[in-house]
């Protein structure tokens, strides 16, 4: 039975100070800070601890004085959260069922102290929000991801690294679009969303063994049929708003259902992968002046006319005196190109049809 598990992957969760009591200094980072207006926040450190981790469990905490938030400038305290927090719940994701546990996973380290109901209603920044499907095997998960691969623009694929990258390797199995990391931008548009594609099993026990050898195989759990996709798809309130959320708070956002996060893939997809969005294909086998007779065709088409009289309709509203000949000529030109067209979109329509259901519903 297929299975799809949506939720938050990772993110930053920004609280004010006065609500959170810092019970070990040596472990919480600070820095002075500048902050954005959009709620994303840029720091300069001026002494840190790095980043500790428990079992394959990273977590971090940084107070930030003077930030800018709604309510002004106010000194903040960001609580680095993720799904390996949630243990053995972790491919679940964060999500409204189990935020206690990372809630209770936060105050269990022994660092900081706040009440659950001030950790819910902290800010979220740097959101990565995750579906997981749960294929019949690992060759189904990695034969979806060669379908995807194989439909990816060539545009991109030609770009390369930052903007598109393929592994392919044995421990490494994924697409990635639009490397954060190298690509900073305060406001990316959907077309150019970090956005990931990857078979989860093989990046656990070769990215992550110590969490999963700890955590998910004593207790059976296998992720090698999963294949994942995680977007950036709430880097900071403006990102957020974008897609229809106002309420940005952690409350706020687990309330987000699969359905309503939707676009947040398909948008950045509709420009990832050749001839997701209909209008904006442009076959690449086609030659110039076949795609310009197809485009000449198209709005008969769409508007129900045959391809024969769309060629006709087309030839009489042409401004050029046209000999029986050239007629003739430039009927076999556009019927040529139309055929060659839905060859090329045939072909695509086959590509799709080897994805599993459920992902090409959700991307395509």
């Amino acid at each position: 039975m297929k299975k799809q598990f949506f939720g938050i992957d990772s993110a930053t969760l920004v609280l004010p100070l006065d609500k959170v009591q810092i019970v070990n200094e040596g472990a919480v980072e600070r820095s002075i800070i500048v902050g954005e207006s959009t709620g994303e926040i840029k720091g300069v450190k001026e002494q840190g601890a790095p980043p500790t981790r428990i079992n394959g469990i990273a977590y971090k905490y940084v107070i930030q004085r003077n930030a800018i938030t709604k309510e002004g400038a106010q000194d903040v305290i960001k609580i680095d959260i993720n799904a390996k927090q949630l243990k053995a719940r972790y491919l679940q994701g964060i999500t409204r069922e189990n935020v206690e546990h990372l809630y209770q996973f936060h105050i269990g380290v022994g660092d900081i102290y706040c009440s659950f109901e001030d950790f819910l209603s902290g800010r979220l920044i740097d959101v990565d929000f995750k579906i997981d499907f749960h294929l019949s095997n690992k060759q189904d998960a990695v034969n979806n991801y060669q379908t995807l691969l194989s439909l990816v623009n060539p545009k991109l694929k030609q770009q390369g690294a930052p903007f598109f990258k393929n592994w392919s390797e044995p421990n490494n199995m994924g697409l990635e679009f639009y490397d954060r990391k190298v690509l900073k931008r305060r406001n990316p548009p959907p077309s150019k969303q970090n956005t990931r594609i990857y078979l989860k099993g093989v990046e656990l026990l070769n990215k992550s063994y110590v969490f999963w050898s700890t955590y998910l195989e004593p207790l059976g759990i296998d992720a090698e049929n999963v294949l994942r996709i995680e977007t950036w798809g709430g880097k900071n309130a403006n990102t957020f708003y974008r897609y229809g959320f106002e309420d940005t708070s952690l409350n706020g956002v687990l309330d987000i259902t699969m359905a309503q996060a939707m676009p947040m893939f398909k948008k950045p997809f509709s420009h990832f992968f050749d001839g997701t969005a209909r209008d904006k294909v442009k076959p690449n086998s086609m030659t110039f002046n076949q795609e310009l007779h197809f485009l000449r065709l198209k709005e008969f088409l769409n508007d129900g006319f045959s391809i024969e009289e769309a060629i006709e309709l087309t030839i009489e509203m042409s401004s050029l005196e046209l000999s029986p000949r050239n007629k003739t000529s430039i009927r076999k030109r556009m019927l040529d190109s139309y055929y060659t067209f839905q060859k090329i979109i045939g072909e695509q329509v086959q590509m799709k049809m080897h994805l599993d259901s459920d992902i090409r519903t959700f991307l395509i």
